[in-house]
C-alpha cells in the first residue's frame, strides 16, 4: 500500500503548504460544494491501484493489463503499453521515471513490470514463481517488496532484476503491504483464497529475515492494512471486517463498520483519528472475475479512530477498489468502469456529524392501543435525511429501517399485538450519519377487532347441476392482533337460513368438501370469520343446485357386477360415483322383477336374491336408470368364470378401483373425465378400454412439466378409475394426458386448497 509518494522534495515548502491548507479550509467554510470530482480516465476497465510522484504525474493500473498516465494532475489520462492482458493489481513509482507494476500469471510466471522512462516502455521482469502478485512497494530505487498468492513475499535490492523469497509456505494469499520504515513491515491477507477463511497478518522488524504472525483468529480474510505509527494500525477485509491494534499488532480488537454485505478493499488512516475505507458488494472476488458486479459502492469515514464509521454519500454508481492519499489534502479513489475520483480538500470534507435527535413520541414505555404508531422527533440543523428503525429486541438484529425520511415523523402500521418494541432515530448531513438517539420502548395492546366480511369464491352463485363431492371455497381474512382466525359455515335449503342442514364453526382452512347431497335439491351457503369468539358479518348467501337423478350422466355408474352361487343365490354389486350417501335406494330388476338395495358408506350397494334356477338371468339397473344395458348372468357358475367355484364373495374392488368381474365391457375406449373437479388434494380420473391395450396417464403443471405418472402399463378391457393425490403440489391449474395406442386425450384439473 502506498500512502503517499516518497520524495518529499516534490511537495511545496512547509510554509506554503500550510498557507494552501488554510486557504482550502477557509474556502470550504464558505461553501459546501462537491469536494470529489470525477475524472475522465479514458478506459472502462476496472482500475485496481493509483500512485502519484508529484502533484501532476500519476499512474493507474487495472484489468486487461491497463496502464494509464497523467501529467496534468489527473485532468487527462493517456494509455501506456504494458504488453500483457492479465489484470494488474498494484503500481508504485519512486520518481517520475522509475516504476513497477504487478499482476496475475503470464506463461506460468507472476507478472512484474518495470519502467525507467515514466512508462513509455514497460519491461518484463517476472517473479520466477507460478504465483500471481497483488501488491508492490519500493522503499527506494533499489529496494522493493512484493507479495502474492501461495504465501509469496519477495524482496529485491537491485531494482527488481532479481527477487528473493522471504517466506516459505503455501496456502496464504497476501493482498497488501504496509511499510513503516526500511525494516518494519506489515502484510495482510487470508488463509486460502475462498471467502470466509481466517485472516493472516504477518510482521517483520528486520526487513523480512524473520516473521511473526500477529492475527490468525477471526471470521474473515483481510484485504488491507494501514498504520499511522509503529503502534496504531487498522486492517479491513471481507464482510465489512475492521480490526484495530494499539500495541503494534500484538492484539487486535474488532470495530463495527456496519457493512456486513461488502468487501472492504482498502483502509487508510491519516492520523490516529481520521480514516477512510472503500469497498463494495461481496458477490464477486476481485482477483478472478470477468467483471465485478455493478453493486453498491462503499465509502466510509471515521473521525474517532474507527469507533464509529459513517457511510458517505455515493459519488458514482461504480464499485470502489482503492483510496490513495498523495498528501493530507489530496486523495484519489479508483474502481470499476474506469472510475477515477479526486479531492483536493480531503481535510475540509471531514464534517462534524449531526447531533443526536431528541425523541418526542411515543414516550418511553408508552402503551399503544392500535396496530399503528407515529414516531415523532425534533429536527436537527443541517440534517438532510433521517434513519428511523424499530424492532422487537433492543439489539435491533432484525429491525425495520427507513433511512430516506426527510420529515421528522414516520407512521408504521401492522404492529403485532401484545408485543414490546424498541425504536431510535439518527440523522445524516451532506457527509455522514450522526449517532443514534436514546433508545425508547413502547407496548402494543390493541383491543380485539371484528373480523372483516368473508368473500365467497366457488361455486359461483346460481350454478346448477353440481355433483358431489363438491368443494366450497372462500377467501382468507387477516386481522390485526389475531393469529387464530377460524370460519363458521352454514348450509341450508332456505335462502333465509331459517333451518340449517349443516354448520361448522371450527374451520381453519378456507375450503369445505360436501361429500353427499340429495339429488334435485336447491342449497344455500354462507361463511363468516371468527376471532377469539367475536364473529364478523356473514358473507353473501350463495345458491347452487344438484341435478335430478334422471339427468345424471351415465358416468355415475362405474360398476355393475354379478354372479350366482351354487345354491341359486344371485349376488349383485353396484358401485356409483356420484350417488348421494348411505341409505340411498338402488333398484335392480332381475328378469323384470325389481329388488331394492341401499348404498353403503363406500358408495356401493350389494343385493343377494336366493332361489334362482340354473340358466341365464337378465339384470338391469333401474335406479338410477338409463346408464347401463342389461347384463346377462348365468347361475351355476359366476359370470366370466368357468371353474365352477363359489366366488360370489369376491364381488369387490382392489385398491386401484378395478373390478374382479366385469361382464359389461365398454364398446369404445374413452377418457371419462375427473371428479371432483375443482378438487382439494385428491381427485379421480376415469377411463374405459374396449380392448386390452397399453395405457399411459400422466399429470403436467401449467408450464408443461411432468408432475407424476399415474398409469403406465397394459390393461385389459374394462372401466377404470385412478386417484391422484396432490397434497404435495400447490393450488392451480394442471393437465392430465391419456395416451392409448395412437390416440392422445387431455383434460384440465383445478386444485383449490
Amino acid at each position: 500500500m502506498q500512502q503517499s509518494a516518497r520524495p518529499s522534495n516534490n511537495r511545496p515548502p512547509p510554509s506554503i503548504f500550510l498557507i494552501l491548507c488554510l486557504l482550502l479550509l477557509g474556502l470550504n467554510s464558505l461553501s459546501h460544494a462537491e469536494t470529489w470530482t470525477l475524472k475522465n480516465s479514458g478506459t472502462d476497465q476496472l482500475l485496481h491501484d493509483i500512485v502519484f510522484t508529484d502533484p501532476r504525474n500519476g499512474w493507474a493500473v487495472g484489468r486487461t493489463g491497463v496502464i494509464i498516465h497523467t501529467t496534468d494532475g489527473g485532468e487527462s489520462w493517456t494509455p501506456q503499453v504494458s504488453n500483457v492482458t492479465v489484470p494488474l493489481h498494484s503500481v508504485d513509482f519512486v520518481d517520475s521515471l522509475n516504476g513497477w507494476a504487478v499482476g496475475l500469471v503470464v506463461n506460468n510466471e507472476g507478472t512484474i513490470l518495470h519502467t525507467t522512462d515514466g512508462g513509455v516502455n514497460w519491461v518484463w521482469q517476472g517473479n520466477g514463481q507460478r504465483t500471481a502478485m497483488y501488491d508492490i512497494e519500493f522503499l527506494d530505487l533499489q529496494t522493493g517488496i512484493a507479495v502474492g498468492g501461495e504465501s509469496l513475499i519477495l524482496r529485491t535490492t537491485d531494482e527488481g532484476e532479481t527477487w528473493t523469497n522471504l517466506h516459505e509456505g503455501t496456502g496464504i494469499f497476501f493482498w497488501d503491504i504496509e511499510c513503516i520504515d526500511d525494516s518494519t513491515w506489515y502484510i495482510a491477507g487470508q488463509y486460502n483464497i475462498n471467502p470466509g477463511r481466517p485472516p493472516a497478518m504477518f510482521h517483520t522488524t528486520d526487513a523480512g529475515q524473520t516473521w511473526s504472525v500477529l492475527a490468525e483468529d477471526g471470521d474473515w480474510g483481510l484485504q488491507s492494512v494501514s498504520f499511522t505509527d509503529p503502534l496504531n494500525g487498522w486492517a479491513a477485509g471481507w464482510f465489512g471486517e475492521i480490526i484495530h491494534t494499539t500495541d503494534g499488532g500484538e492484539t487486535w480488537a474488532p470495530q463495527e463498520s456496519g457493512r456486513t454485505d461488502e468487501i472492504l478493499f482498502e483502509v487508510v488512516f491519516r492520523d490516529q483519528n481520521i480514516g477512510w475505507t472503500v469497498g463494495g458488494e461481496r458477490g464477486c472476488q476481485l482477483w478472478d472475475c470477468d467483471s465485478l458486479l455493478a453493486a453498491p459502492n462503499v465509502l466510509l469515514l471515521t473521525t474517532d479512530g474507527g469507533n464509529t464509521w459513517d457511510l458517505q454519500p455515493p459519488l458514482t454508481d461504480q464499485l470502489y477498489v482503492k483510496i490513495y492519499f498523495y498528501s493530507p489534502d489530496t486523495a484519489w479513489i479508483v474502481g470499476d468502469g474506469g472510475t477515477i475520483l479526486r479531492t483536493t480538500d480531503a481535510t475540509s470534507v471531514i464534517p462534524a456529524s449531526p447531533n443526536q435527535p431528541s425523541l418526542l413520541q411515543p414516550t418511553d414505555s408508552a402503551v399503544v392501543t392500535q396496530d399503528s404508531v407515529t414516531f415523532l422527533w425534533q429536527s436537527e440543523s443541517g440534517v438532510e435525511a433521517y434513519w428511523v428503525e424499530y424492532d422487537t429486541t433492543s439489539t435491533f438484529l432484525s429491525s425495520v429501517i427507513d433511512s430516506t425520511l426527510t420529515d421528522t415523523s414516520n407512521t408504521v402500521v401492522g404492529l403485532e399485538d401484545n408485543t414490546k418494541f424498541w425504536w431510535r432515530v439518527r440523522g445524516r448531513n451532506a457527509f455522514a450519519w450522526g449517532p443514534f438517539s436514546e433508545l425508547r420502548q413502547f407496548f402494543v395492546d390493541a383491543p380485539l377487532a371484528t373480523p372483516d366480511s368473508v368473500i365467497l369464491l366457488q361455486p359461483a352463485d346460481g350454478v346448477t347441476n353440481q355433483l358431489t363431492p363438491l368443494t366450497l371455497v372462500w377467501g382468507s381474512v387477516s386481522l390485526f392482533g389475531s393469529d387464530s382466525i377460524c370460519f363458521h359455515l352454514q348450509l341450508s335449503t332456505e335462502p333465509a337460513f331459517s333451518s340449517i342442514l349443516l354448520q361448522d364453526s371450527t374451520l381453519i382452512d378456507t375450503t369445505y368438501q360436501l361429500d353427499s347431497l340429495d339429488f334435485g335439491g336447491t342449497y344455500y351457503w354462507r361463511v363468516r370469520a371468527l376471532s377469539a369468539g367475536i364473529p364478523g358479518p356473514w358473507s353473501e348467501g350463495r345458491l347452487f343446485t344438484t341435478p335430478d337423478i334422471s339427468s345424471i350422466p351415465c358416468l355415475v355408474v362405474s360398476r355393475l357386477l354379478g354372479g350366482c352361487r351354487p345354491d341359486g343365490t344371485l349376488v349383485l354389486a353396484v358401485a356409483l360415483v356420484n350417488f348421494k350417501h348411505t341409505g340411498d335406494n338402488v333398484v335392480i330388476a332381475i328378469d323384470g322383477v325389481q329388488y331394492l338395495g341401499q348404498m353403503g358408506s363406500n358408495r356401493r350397494a350389494q343385493i343377494s336374491v336366493p332361489g334362482f334356477a340354473p340358466g341365464t338371468h337378465t339384470v338391469e339397473l333401474v335406479n338410477p336408470g338409463g346408464c347401463l344395458d342389461p347384463v346377462n348372468i348365468s347361475c351355476g357358475a359366476l359370470a366370466n368364470r368357468d371353474d365352477g367355484e363359489d366366488e360370489s364373495e369376491s364381488l369387490e374392488w382392489d385398491d386401484e378401483g378395478e373390478n374382479l368381474l366385469e361382464p359389461d365391457l365398454p364398446a369404445t375406449t374413452d377418457l371419462l373425465g375427473s371428479y371432483p373437479n375443482p378438487f382439494n388434494s385428491v381427485t379421480t380420473i376415469a377411463f374405459q378400454l374396449a380392448e386390452q391395450i397399453r395405457v399411459d396417464l400422466r399429470i403436467f403443471d401449467i408450464l408443461g412439466r411432468e408432475i407424476e405418472t399415474i398409469v403406465n402399463e397394459e390393461l385389459p378391457a374394462g372401466r377404470y378409475s385412478r386417484t391422484w393425490t396432490a397434497t404435495a403440489h400447490a393450488s392451480g391449474l394442471y393437465f392430465y394426458r391419456f395416451t392409448v395406442g395412437n390416440s392422445v386425450l387431455t383434460g384440465k384439473l383445478i386444485q383449490v386448497k
